[in-house]
């Protein structure tokens, strides 16, 4: 191995794998593919729990690398940098992913300083140029208004930070696995005065976009609500539907809906099975981030509106006339 593969760091909280990472390892089966290398996850801990590792085999894991030791028990920036860079020079990949989380988005940098090498941040597709013989990072650009394709052929590994919820899991529960062979266990130490931070306290708190990321239907507010009022019928229609409520970021900036509910580049990345956008215009800004719903519906007033390019259904209508009527239909439907 090496040179040709694509690493994906599997991050953990309380031993319970993060779906970003999961969600990476399809795509980068595929761009290992075209290197002719193997997709490997990478995880560290205090221990590396067999069920973590056989679900990274089954979502698409060629090889498992394991870095465990006391030092990694509980998350720090200065050992888990450690661990990946030597990780990477010991291996050289082709290129290295990790989940752009809050501690993913400080992992990453640091990483890539230390192998010099550069960094693309908050990729929401990944794709192989054919050009270059390398992967290209997918990412909005100038405040969202273009995707800019980002290459980096001349430093090895090409290291990015990507989006949750962009990629699907591609698990197969069912699915034999035989970790023989395929998992390897690094002997990577750092002393103990060398962690700069001490966990003091964790407190957990339930955050509302974890579910809008894994709800089935979402049915999402913008400016076109014109006012509180207007965003309560969808929440309304979301309610009827059992759906999740997203938002634009005209509307959180409205004071609409809670920050925590905005789609888009700046805000939640979301693929359920049916879309309904109501008085959203459609900009890049929040279309990147649910541009790959399996079914869209807009309703706008605007028949111009950029929305009803990804739509698959498009409804010209005031929506404060048009939800009403809908969610009266299916509350009669619903008997």
């Amino acid at each position: 191995m090496g040179n040709k593969d694509v690493f994906v760091y599997l991050e953990q909280h309380d031993g319970k794998l993060l779906d970003v990472g999961l969600e990476m390892l399809g795509p980068a089966r595929q761009m290992a593919g075209r290197y002719g290398g193997s997709a490997c996850a990478v995880l560290i801990g205090g221990e590396a729990p067999e069920e973590s590792i056989n679900r990274a085999l089954r979502c698409g894991a060629d090889a498992v690398y394991v870095i465990s030791g006391e030092e990694y028990a509980t998350y720090s920036v200065d050992a888990y940098t450690h661990a990946l860079t030597e990780l990477s020079l010991r291996h050289s990949p082709a290129a290295l992913c990790i989940g752009a989380t809050e501690s993913g988005r400080g992992l990453a940098p640091r990483v890539a300083a230390r192998l010099g090498t550069g960094l693309t941040a908050d990729v929401t597709d990944i794709v192989f140029s054919e050009e270059y013989g390398c992967i290209g990072w997918k990412m909005p650009a100038y405040g969202g208004q273009m995707i800019a394709t980002i290459i980096c052929p001349e430093k090895m590994p090409q290291m990015a930070t990507v989006r949750p919820g962009v990629f699907s899991i591609g698990e197969d529960p069912q699915a034999p696995v035989s970790p023989e062979g395929r998992v390897f266990r690094e002997e990577i130490r750092f002393p103990r005065q060398g962690i700069r931070t001490e966990l003091i306290e964790r407190i957990s708190k339930e955050v509302s976009a974890s579910g809008l990321r894994e709800a089935e239907i979402v049915v999402a507010g913008g400016y076109g609500c014109r006012d509180a009022e207007g965003f309560a019928l969808v929440t309304k229609l979301a309610e009827t539907l059992g759906a999740a409520v997203g938002a634009s970021r005209a509307a959180i900036d409205a004071g609409w809906a809670a920050p925590e509910l905005q789609i888009g580049q700046s805000g939640v990345t979301v693929q359920p099975k049916l879309y309904i956008a109501c008085g959203i215009s459609g900009a890049i800004q929040h279309s990147a981030g649910m541009d790959k719903s399996g079914t869209i519906i807009a309703i706008n007033t605007d028949p111009d509106a950029a929305i009803f390019d990804i739509a698959d259904y498009g409804v010209t209508e005031d929506l404060r006339t048009f939800l009403p009527a809908l969610i009266s239909e299916l509350e009669s439907l619903r008997g």
